[in-house]
């Protein structure tokens, strides 16, 4: 009987350290894919008049999303304030113009930091670097027979640009995520383009945990 209650003892002992010692990660990774609609705008260049408007395209790719916990042993792991969310997007951005419409596919990477304001909803700010993979016309052309006609290249516009992106994000313990963001262009497309493009946009996704 004494060493019966001598070893039950030392068992409840050994489990009560190993539930109090026991620290949880100090983060959840997830990963998942994200689509969704935006509207990009441009000032006039300068020496043109296009006529420049805002017009509706779209975009798609995958995240990464790192959620930290706060710094406490017993803090279960992405429930902090902190988080990180890094993207790899394809994004069609178009314009209009008095003559026709600007296409531009583009390549976006948002790498964005989180300051969660609730367990779900997070203010996110961050650069998103960002180039120009192909346009389409290859030219504009204006004017007419009396007047003589100009006509702009389109296929300089290559620029790499690093937009200024703020927003909030919705991340749910389902999985599914929505995000409304604002990006602020900062270079001109082309030495011949002097206008900076900017986009607003809207997404939603689903995120897999693969570490918590």
């Amino acid at each position: 009987m004494c060493a019966l209650m001598l070893s039950m003892g030392a068992w409840a002992q050994s489990s009560s350290d190993d539930e109090f010692t026991t620290i949880k990660r100090p983060l959840t990774i997830s990963v998942g894919v994200k689509g969704g609609a935006n509207y990009s705008f441009a000032g006039e260049p300068k020496a043109f008049d296009l006529g420049m408007k805002g017009n509706v395209g779209f975009q798609g790719g995958v995240a990464v999303n790192l959620h930290f916990s706060d710094k406490l042993d017993y803090t279960p792991s992405g429930t902090g304030r902190w988080g990180v969310q890094v993207e790899g997007l394809f994004a069609q951005r178009n314009l209009k113009t008095n003559t026709d419409d600007i296409k531009m596919s583009c390549f976006a990477v948002p790498v964005l930091a989180q300051f969660y304001v609730s367990p779900s909803l997070a203010i996110e700010a961050g650069p998103t670097f960002t180039g120009v993979l192909s346009t389409s016309p290859k030219e504009l052309v204006q004017g007419s027979a009396e007047t003589g006609f100009l006509k702009l290249g389109l296929d300089k516009i290559k620029g790499f640009d690093i937009m200024a992106t703020v927003g909030v994000g919705y991340y749910h313990d389902s999985g599914f995520t929505a995000s409304a963001r604002f990006n602020l262009g900062n270079s001109n497309l082309a030495g011949n383009l002097e206008s900076k493009v900017s986009s607003a946009e809207v997404s939603v996704g689903y995120l897999f945990k693969i570490f918590k």
